[in-house]
């Protein structure tokens, strides 16, 4: 009966797993090392966050703790960044630990985006034919009325026939709009269907050059460090994203003006930075891309160009921000961190260290009893998420009514984490006693703005101000506090 199940299990297309109860794994079929890419030789008997380092704290974890300490089943979805697949996942509590089954349903959740997206591509071109197409054609109609009707002088005809051009060219330029959204969605979204691999990213980029000069000679694009990059990802939809990047490089910069683009590895993730020495962009403008990233109605005043490289970025834990000074030119980066599973894939072996947390270290003076928070590195919502829970630990431990928020740190961006910080977190927070917050700004652009849009979208009574350097902070902080206990 046992080999006979055993066979079951082995020959399903069903992802299966044990894990005892100190989690670690005790059971792996051939399933879920296809869909994974883990050898079973290589995880049994290994704690099962120490092999997952990439979900430890997320909703895998959360729900699989659920399981595990409630005894209860569990059923959710969720979608797996390294392997860039969709799981529906059932997780049953046992005496021993806990039975987990779970299928790759990426193709549905593929042809669901692929359904919204063309439903926000129609609402985009519905959008463009209500505000801009009825002009220029109600113009059109009404000058050849006037034409029609017999109205007009011979030299009001040669006005007229001025005015019907420039209607004219204006409806050609909002139909090249129409099709380039259709165009430039449908390439995009197929590109996601592609699958995972390892490449070379410099030689990608070097292609990626090569065409972009063919199409704007007039700029030199750079590629500032060639020494040779490999990558673990969707190929086509990370060359569709450093390709917008270009594109927009090149758009905004002067004739003649280079193009810089810049492969990094920082702390476990690679960082392609595209740079120009444009115009640059003011702040408004900078603000509405920063909010475009995660409000649909913004990103389709500014077109689908850069939602669709952070969407890109997004799917593989990543992200974009920008740096840019007016008349000095901009810096548009992307990142994309590095996993274990790639490191299990390219080379066989993996110590499962390659994924780098990003981390925040918490500390209490006891003397003027606040809590120190230092973020650190690169930030995401799981990574946000992590360490604020981390912190109500502290404030619940100590009781603690003073928080120095310390970015200066932090890279990038954390955007994707603003609503729940505002929403969701402070108000939690203020209920556990925290009246004071003294937060200071990181040097990155995009993080001092998902900074401000946190503080401006709490309701709550948490006295909160933003400083550029600590020892400001830190003085506010405490005489805030010393002049409410007076």
């Amino acid at each position: 009966m046992q080999t006979r199940l055993d066979k079951i299990l082995e020959s399903t297309s069903v992802g299966f797993f044990q894990t005892d109860n100190q989690s670690s794994i005790t059971y792996w079929n051939n399933a879920a090392e296809n869909m994974i890419g883990y050898n079973r030789e290589y995880v049994l008997g290994k704690n099962l966050w120490d092999v997952f380092t990439e979900a430890k704290n997320s909703d895998f974890y959360y729900h699989f703790q659920d399981a595990a300490i409630q005894r209860i089943n569990v059923e959710f979805t969720e979608y797996f960044w390294p392997v860039q697949k969709w799981f529906q996942v059932n997780a049953y509590p046992i005496a021993d630990g806990l039975i987990v089954h779970f299928r790759d349903i990426t193709a549905n959740k593929l042809a669901e985006e692929k359904l919204l997206e063309k439903i926000e591509q129609l609402k985009e071109i519905s959008f463009l034919n209500s505000h801009y197409i009825r002009k220029p054609v109600a113009s059109l109609l009404g000058l050849t009325n006037l034409i029609n009707e017999d109205l007009v002088t011979a030299q009001e005809f040669r006005d007229l026939a001025i005015q019907i051009k420039a209607c004219s060219l204006e409806l050609d330029a909002i139909i090249r709009k129409v099709n380039n959204t259709v165009n430039e969605d449908d390439h995009i979204t197929e590109s996601h269907n592609d699958g995972m691999e390892e490449f070379s990213i410099t030689e990608l980029v070097k292609e990626l050059i090569k065409k972009q000069q063919g199409i704007h000679a007039t700029h030199k694009v750079i590629l500032e460090n060639e020494n040779d990059l490999t990558c673990y990802g969707n190929k086509q939809s990370i060359a569709t994203a450093v390709k917008q990047l270009m594109k927009n490089a090149v758009k905004f910069s002067p004739d003649s003006t280079p193009v810089i683009i810049s492969l990094k590895i920082i702390d476990q993730n690679l960082v392609i930075a595209v740079q120009d020495f444009g115009i640059g962009i003011n702040k408004h403008l900078i603000n509405k891309i920063f909010l475009s990233f995660t409000r649909k109605e913004i990103a389709r005043e500014l077109g689908t160009g850069l939602t669709k490289v952070s969407e890109i970025a997004r799917k593989h834990n990543g992200s974009v921000w920008v740096e840019s000074k007016p008349g000095k030119g901009s810096v548009f980066s992307i990142r994309f961190p590095f996993s274990n599973i790639a490191e299990f894939k390219k080379s066989g072996k993996t110590d499962f260290s390659l994924y780098k947390t990003p981390g925040v270290e918490i500390e209490y003076e006891e003397d003027q009893k606040y809590l120190s928070v230092d973020w650190k590195g690169f930030q995401s919502f799981h990574s946000i998420k992590t360490g604020c829970y981390k912190l109500l630990d502290c404030i619940n431990k100590y009781n603690c009514q003073l928080i120095l928020n310390d970015n200066s740190n932090v890279m990038g961006t954390w955007g994707d984490a603003v609503d729940w910080v505002a929403n969701d977190y402070f108000p939690v927070i203020e209920k556990a006693g925290v009246r004071y917050i003294a937060w200071i700004y990181s040097p990155s652009m995009f993080s001092r703005l998902s900074a401000d849009l946190t503080i401006e979208s709490t309701n709550g009574k948490i006295v909160t101000k933003t400083f550029d350097n600590k020892a400001d902070g830190l003085e506010w902080l405490l005489q805030e506090h010393s002049q409410a206990l007076d």
